[in-house]
């Protein structure tokens, strides 16, 4: 029965090679994009090579979707962002850096090294994470928002806080009425963040996603809610996802 010994080459659909390396400290397989831009794997050392293969075909697709997202961005000196906050930019300096991040009388900058590879999928990471790290310095500001949004629906007695999440925008605490917006919402236009805001609160009444969940959330939305989860679907996020 072949196992995992050496560095093994593996082939899949498309192509696509991952190169898988035997360690003996793992415990379990990690399947990763390297900076260069390989698809690179690593796995406890003796282990079932079918088993590997196995394995890795089936975290392929979301690695996969999660690089395409990365190949679509392209950052590059002087790339702007806007938001109902201000601007960010992205610049380049020949001298020392003293932070990447730094704010501007129309938002911020973003400044690297004038030599920094822009095509790096390293660098398109470390661009979207410090997008990231400003949302989240932004994020307090959606607060008012949702509070003055929540009063004009007449709901009241809702503590609001902001998070983290990346894949989920906003999350429904019913019992304790308590609802938390992702800080990403910083990077949408105004009318998909209270759209966002406008989905939390009908899950106060409805729970899940039900054709009464629906009904409310639309009549928060004023009519709109379908074209609006169009638009937040089809939104080109400036950010990893």
């Amino acid at each position: 029965m072949d196992r995992l010994l050496d560095t093994t080459i593996m082939t899949f659909d498309g192509g696509l090679t991952v190169t898988v390396t035997p360690r003996s400290n793992s415990i379990r397989l990690r399947l990763r994009r390297s900076s260069d831009g390989r698809f690179v794997a690593s796995a406890p050392a003796g282990v079932n090579l079918t088993t590997v293969r196995n394995a890795i075909a089936g975290l392929l697709p979301r690695l996969r979707e999660a690089t395409l997202k990365t190949d679509r961005l392209h950052y590059h000196p002087g790339w702007t962002y806007t938001m109902p906050e201000g601007k960010i930019t992205i610049t380049t300096h020949n001298g020392n850096i003293h932070s990447p991040i730094s704010k501007t009388a129309c938002g911020f900058n973003i400044t690297l090294p004038a030599n920094t590879d822009f095509s790096n999928p390293s660098t398109t990471k470390a661009i979207s994470n410090q997008l990231i790290a400003i949302a989240v310095h932004l994020a307090p500001r959606l607060i008012p928002l949702a509070e003055n949004r929540a009063a004009e629906l007449g709901i009241s007695s809702i503590s609001w806080e902001t998070g983290k999440g990346r894949s989920v925008l906003g999350v429904c605490y019913r019992d304790s009425r308590r609802i938390r917006l992702s800080a990403l919402l910083i990077f949408l236009p105004a009318e998909l963040r209270t759209f966002i805001i406008n989905h939390e609160l009908a899950h106060l009444t409805h729970p899940n996603h039900s054709a009464a969940f629906h009904t409310l959330c639309n009549h928060y939305c004023n009519g709109q809610e379908k074209q609006l989860i169009s638009r937040l679907r089809q939104f080109k996020w400036p950010i990893i996802r």
